[in-house]
């Protein structure tokens, strides 16, 4: 079951990236990808209540997105590799054959990171 929800997020990254770049106007990363210092500068406006408005996504929602897309990317991948590990399945399974789950463990700390970092950005803190 839980290999079947990895498929379907993993399908959805690929549809939203797909989007991203040949989408609509407004869902085109182009139109809400912005740099770090235009996120934090306009969040500091945006509790001054002032500021620029936006159609579509501003950048600090654009940040967000992106840390969204980045995490479920790294848990359907760690997933992936702990299921290869594990079952000696899927493409993953020759190349951590042998290994000292050393790999698995590495992708375990990135997706954890990924996901603190995520929670942190939408708590706003």
């Amino acid at each position: 079951m839980r290999v079947h929800g990895g498929d379907v997020v993993m399908g959805r990254n690929t549809t939203h990236a797909l989007r991203g770049i040949i989408g609509t106007r407004y869902a085109r990363f182009s139109d809400f990808v912005h740099r770090p210092a235009t996120a934090m500068v306009y969040l500091i406006y945006r509790v001054a209540r002032s500021g620029k408005r936006y159609i579509g996504h501003n950048p600090a929602g654009g940040l967000m997105i992106i840390a969204l897309l980045f995490t479920l990317v790294i848990t359907s991948l760690s997933g992936l590799v702990a299921y290869g590990a594990d079952e000696q399945a899927l493409p993953w399974a020759g190349l951590l054959t042998g290994s000292s789950g050393t790999v698995i463990d590495f992708f375990g700390e990135v997706r954890e990171a990924a996901v603190y970092a995520t929670i942190t950005l939408g708590r706003g803190k």
